[in-house]
Order: structure tokens, then C-alpha cells, then sequence
């Protein structure tokens, strides 16, 4: 597909400022219950984005 951090997939390289907050966050223990409002946070920020690509964007013709 040709995609890089320079074209179509920026948000799959590493951050300016280095690792440091991908490790942070990777370092963060969760409970279930923890993890499931996780997962139910993203499934909602994820479904509102859909929502709104749904509602706003026009296909082309």
C-alpha cells in the first residue's frame, strides 16, 4: 500500500517526544472493570466518529 509515517499512516510512528508516553501508558495496570470502561470509551468515541463521518460526509458522485 505504500503507507509511512511520512504518508497516510502518521499516526502509527512514534511520537516527537520519544517513547517515553507510549511507555507510560503501557505501563498502566488495570483492573477488568478498568479495562472494560476502557474499551467501552474507545467503542464510544469510535461510534461518534462514525456517527458524525455518516451524517456530515458526502459520497463522491
Amino acid at each position: 500500500m505504500g503507507l509511512s509515517a511520512e504518508y497516510g499512516a502518521r499516526h502509527l510512528a512514534d511520537a516527537p517526544e520519544g517513547r517515553a508516553f507510549k511507555d507510560g501508558l503501557n505501563a498502566v495496570t488495570l483492573d477488568s472493570s478498568e479495562g472494560a470502561g476502557v474499551i467501552a470509551g474507545a467503542n464510544a468515541g469510535f461510534a461518534r466518529v462514525q456517527h458524525l463521518a455518516d451524517n456530515n460526509l458526502q459520497p463522491p458522485r
